[in-house]
């Protein structure tokens, strides 16, 4: 299992048996805390974080081999997505923008061109796109970056989560009226 060690500015993991092992961060300790946010397994079998307070995102290889991808200034990287290409996709919600971290390339950013909501998520669809709520619409985006907004009925929806159903159709929150929607791609 692997966890944030704050105290000692680390990443650590913990065997079965119950063995730890810490791996300092690369970065300046002042810049971090409380504020790593996740963790994820990439498809490239490494673990992939965020910092938002440091402005980060971050993998670590099973043997302890820490890369970070430092965002833009006031970067604020959250909700971490392994695309089925195997990069790394992420919501970048000081910037507003997404983030992407194809395997082996260089961080880019793709502008949203319309608001984050406070709690924008990220999936991928059925289609092997990337989604993605915003305030008041959800976008779909290819793996080369390009995005279509589709609108939503409700007014001031703010759309929270979106994950891919069943049935192959997007479902989504939609927080100020309370209901959740279904969208087919």
């Amino acid at each position: 299992m692997w966890f944030f060690d704050d105290g000692l500015h680390a990443v650590g993991k913990i065997t079965p048996l119950g063995t730890i092992t810490e791996y300092s961060l690369p970065y300046p300790g002042n810049l971090a805390g409380t504020a790593q946010e996740e963790m994820i397994q990439g498809p490239d079998h490494n673990l992939w974080f965020t910092d938002p307070k440091a402005g980060m995102v971050g993998r670590i290889t099973p043997s302890g081999v820490i890369t970070t991808y430092d965002g833009k200034a006031n970067s604020d990287p959250r909700d971490l997505l392994a695309a089925l290409d195997g990069s790394i996709w992420f919501l970048d919600s000081a910037q507003q923008a997404l983030g992407h971290i194809p395997l082996g390339g260089q961080l880019a950013f793709y502008p949203l061109h319309s608001p984050m909501s406070i709690n924008s998520s990220l999936t991928v669809g059925p289609d092997g796109n990337l989604w993605v709520t915003l305030y008041n619409q959800i976008g779909r985006v290819t793996a080369a970056g390009a995005m279509a907004l589709y609108d939503v009925p409700t007014l001031d929806a703010s759309l929270w989560g979106i994950v891919t159903g069943s049935n192959q159709h997007l479902w989504f929150v939609e927080y100020y009226p309370g209901i959740i929607g279904e969208l087919i791609p």
